[in-house]
C-alpha cells in the first residue's frame, strides 16, 4: 500500500493511484475530515463533496447542518452547527455519512462531543454553563447545570453511559448517566478523551503533562512529562497509541501497552481509522508512519498543504493550499 499524494493549489489528491481532481472554482476555507470535504464556493456559500476513490460527489452541505460563519469571530471561519437541537441532529446526519468525519467535525469545532457507537452526543447548553446529552434514538435526554463554570473540553465513551468534560477553572468530571453518579478527576485538565473500553481516560494537564485516569482503580499515572505544555492531543482509534503536539514543532507518539514514547518532526497530524499509521506534515514534506514496523513513507509536496485525512485505512486525501 505505497500510495502517494502530492499537493497543488485547489486540488485534492488522494494517496492512491496518484489520482487528483481540481476543485470547483472559487473553493476556499477547504476542510477536510475523513472522506467529507468542506469549503466555501465561489459565492461564499458553504459546501461540500463526498471523496470516492471514482472521484469527489456533491453534496447538501446545508443538510449536513453546515452554515457559513461568522469570519470575525468563529475559528476556523469554515462553517459550524447552529441551534442546540438542529445541532444534535444534524451531528448525527454527519455520522450516518461518515463517523470518522462526524468525530472529527465535533472535535475541531468543540461544539458536540459524538459517542463512539454515534447513538449519543453532549454539548454546552444556553450560555456554555450546562451540559446537554441527548439519545437520538430515544430522544432521552440529560441536562447538567454547571451554575457560572463553562463547559470546556467534552468526551462520551464509545456506549454513551459516561461523559467527560472540562471547566472553565480547570475542574473535570466525569458522569454516569445511569447512576448520576459524578466524580471529579486530578489533576485539573484542559481535555478530556475516553479510551475504547470507556473505563479509562486520557487526561491533559490544564498547565501542563499529559494523564491516565484509571477508573475502576481510581489511579492516575502520568504519561508525558509533567513540566511540558502540549498542544493537540489524540488518541488513536483502536485506543493504542497516543500522539501530543508539543512546543517547537514535535509530535510524541506514546505506545500506551509499553508507556515508551518517542519523538519526530512535525506541526500537524493524522491517525488511520484502524490506528496503524500517522500521517504528519513536517514542512512541506508529508509523511506516513507505520506505528508497529516504524517504517516511514515520505511524499514531498509543492505548493504547501491546506488539509489531509484518511477516509480508510489505506488511503489519504490532501487538500493542496493556495
Amino acid at each position: 500500500s505505497t500510495r502517494k499524494e502530492s499537493s497543488a493549489a485547489s486540488d485534492v489528491y488522494k494517496r492512491q493511484e496518484n489520482a487528483r481532481y481540481a476543485l470547483p472554482k472559487g473553493a476556499h476555507d477547504v476542510s477536510l475530515m475523513g472522506s467529507i470535504l468542506v469549503f466555501r464556493d465561489g459565492q461564499d456559500a458553504p459546501a461540500a463533496l463526498r471523496l470516492h476513490h471514482a472521484g469527489p460527489v456533491p453534496m447538501d452541505a446545508t443538510a449536513l447542518g453546515f452554515v457559513a460563519g461568522d469570519r470575525d469571530t468563529f475559528w476556523p471561519d469554515t462553517y459550524r452547527m447552529s441551534g442546540t437541537r438542529v445541532a444534535l441532529e444534524n451531528a448525527h446526519a454527519l455520522a450516518a455519512v461518515d463517523p470518522r468525519a462526524a468525530r472529527r467535525f465535533a472535535d475541531e469545532h468543540r461544539e458536540v462531543a459524538v459517542s463512539g457507537n454515534t447513538k449519543r452526543v453532549a454539548k454546552p447548553g444556553e450560555g456554555g454553563t450546562s451540559l446537554m446529552i441527548e439519545d437520538l434514538s430515544t430522544d432521552e435526554t440529560w441536562s447538567l447545570d454547571r451554575e457560572d463554570e463553562r463547559i470546556g473540553s467534552m468526551s462520551l465513551d464509545a456506549s454513551g453511559e459516561r461523559v467527560a468534560w472540562t471547566e472553565g477553572n480547570g475542574n473535570a468530571f466525569v458522569y454516569e448517566l445511569l447512576t448520576g453518579v459524578m466524580t471529579r478527576l486530578e489533576p485539573a485538565a484542559s481535555r478530556v478523551l475516553f479510551e475504547p473500553g470507556g473505563d479509562s481516560l486520557i487526561v491533559q494537564g490544564r498547565f501542563s503533562g499529559v494523564f491516565r485516569v484509571d477508573l475502576r482503580k481510581s489511579e492516575t499515572i502520568r504519561l508525558l512529562a509533567q513540566d511540558e505544555r502540549f498542544g493537540r492531543i489524540e488518541l488513536s482509534p483502536d485506543g493504542a497509541w497516543l500522539a501530543a503536539l508539543g512546543p517547537n514543532d514535535e509530535i510524541t507518539i506514546t505506545n500506551l501497552a509499553a508507556s515508551v514514547p518517542r519523538l519526530i518532526s512535525g506541526s500537524s497530524f493524522e491517525f488511520s481509522p484502524d490506528g496503524a499509521r500517522l500521517a504528519v506534515l513536517d514542512g512541506d514534506q508529508l509523511e506516513v508512519h507505520d506505528l508497529v514496523s516504524s517504517d516511514v513513507q515520505t511524499f514531498a509536496t509543492s505548493g504547501g498543504v491546506a488539509s489531509f485525512d484518511f477516509s480508510d485505512a489505506q488511503t489519504l486525501w490532501v487538500v493542496g493550499a493556495d
